[in-house]
């Protein structure tokens, strides 16, 4: 984006001395047209130079938010199975409390494998996280 600026900084740069050199008093036997040419030349590959940096930008604009799109969904996803993990986990609690159920080596068994997909989950979510901050600009 800075170079964006700097481009359009020198079109204006340029333009301005197209305007100058329209009114500046003309050397005897000098038309100005060659200076003109000159400068007209330079503005018309300014500008295209310009027109290539916005469509550039415009391109990672959209991959980025495509990427940004892509990662939400997958967080949110994620998100989702932490949810249900944790009802999971509330039933076979109120399960063992009921007296129904599984054992207790059972229970902690099946605790514990929760446990473990919770922290991969949470490991996943903080991977998606990490390659998300710097397409929002590291919030």
């Amino acid at each position: 984006m800075a170079e964006l600026s700097e481009l359009e900084k020198r079109i204006s740069d340029a333009l301005d001395r197209v305007g100058n050199a329209l009114n500046a008093p003309l050397p005897a036997g000098d038309d100005g047209s060659a200076a003109l040419d000159e400068e007209r030349e330079a503005n018309a590959q300014l500008e295209a130079r310009l027109k290539s940096v916005r469509e550039k930008a415009e391109e990672q604009g959209l991959e980025m938010s495509a990427k940004i799109a892509e990662l939400t969904s997958r967080l949110s996803a994620e998100e989702d199975r932490a949810e249900a993990l944790a009802r999971a986990n509330e039933e076979l609690v109120e399960a063992a409390n009921d007296g129904g159920g599984p054992s207790e080596t059972e229970m902690n068994a099946e605790i514990e494998a929760l446990k473990a997909a919770r922290v991969a989950d949470l490991a996943e979510m903080d991977a998606i996280l990490a390659e998300m901050k710097p397409l929002v600009g590291g919030a």
